[in-house]
């Protein structure tokens, strides 16, 4: 994503966010946890690193939140104190 810092700047910049404008600092670790679990640049990666969670409701852990409802409530907190820029 370092090749992105200067639309992530534009960004900034162009919405007046709150958030830093380094993006590493903004992420943090995010990119190295998403390329490891979706396998980023590894052809030849034959276990997917994300699993079913069959097990874990049998053992009890029935709760679940829906992936798509997840990502969009935590994008629009994030939009509330100007941290990401909103939807156009």
């Amino acid at each position: 994503m370092r090749a992105r810092q200067a639309e992530c700047s534009a960004i900034h910049r162009n919405y007046g966010l709150r958030a830093s404008e380094s993006l590493k600092e903004f992420a943090g670790l995010s990119f190295q946890y998403a390329g490891r679990n979706f396998a980023y640049g590894d052809r030849l990666a034959s276990v997917p690193a994300l699993v079913g969670t069959v097990k874990a409701r049998h053992a009890g852990f029935h709760d679940c939140v829906d992936t798509e409802e997840m990502f969009t409530r935590l994008i629009r907190r994030f939009q509330k104190p100007k941290r990401l820029p909103p939807r156009d």
